[in-house]
């Protein structure tokens, strides 16, 4: 069997705030550069590989940055933003009927809900493997041998797309393929060169 393992976060779904959303959701301004620091931190790390919750996450975030929403604020703004990256969801549609479609991520338990939710993911994916669920982050070696054996490497011919090339070259010390995601045109074009009908 061909699977083919994408990366949540960067691959399939967008990661960038949108602006407008934001001032809509809060109602003042706040910048960009603030809002990534809710993924920084030992509490943000905690949460990714599922020793804590969303709801912790933020209210790190809103006291160590003395900031003045509440939590529900932030919990809806995280809400409304994810959306494809551009293209991609075409090129799922292309493929995910003809291969065996995997999902992983780096990534809290609510906020991969909030993902595949709004955007249907689970039309596409047969199999999940998430940090939450495995209590350990890509790219360590802890992460790999857990991932290699759920997807019994000796049985499937396997590619991990992600857009972080450090998790890439893991992954192919671990004898996974791996192509570095740029956009959904390149990684079209090199699933064709690996022989993927698309």
């Amino acid at each position: 069997m061909r699977k083919i393992i994408l990366d949540l976060a960067g691959v399939v779904v967008d990661m960038n705030w949108d602006l407008d959303n934001i001032k809509k959701s809060l109602n003042q301004e706040i910048s960009v550069d603030t809002l990534n620091k809710l993924y920084q931190g030992q509490q943000y790390e905690n949460f990714m590989i599922g020793q804590a919750d969303e709801e912790s996450v933020i209210k790190y975030f809103l006291e160590t940055n003395q900031l003045n929403f509440t939590i529900k604020q932030i919990q809806n703004l995280v809400r409304n933003k994810p959306q494809f990256v551009f293209g991609m969801r075409d090129l799922l549609e292309k493929i995910y009927e003809k291969y065996h479609l995997c999902c992983v991520s780096n990534e809290g338990r609510e906020w991969i809900n909030y993902k595949f939710e709004k955007l249907y993911l689970k039309k596409y994916f047969k199999e999940l493997y998430f940090s939450c669920d495995f209590h350990c982050l890509k790219p360590s070696e802890e992460f790999f041998e857990k991932l290699t054996k759920r997807i019994n490497l000796t049985e499937n011919e396997v590619v991990l797309i992600d857009d972080n090339l450090n998790i890439c070259r893991h992954a192919i010390l671990e004898g996974i393929p791996s192509i570095c995601f740029i956009n959904a045109y390149q990684l079209e074009q090199e699933l064709i060169k690996l022989d993927y009908d698309i």
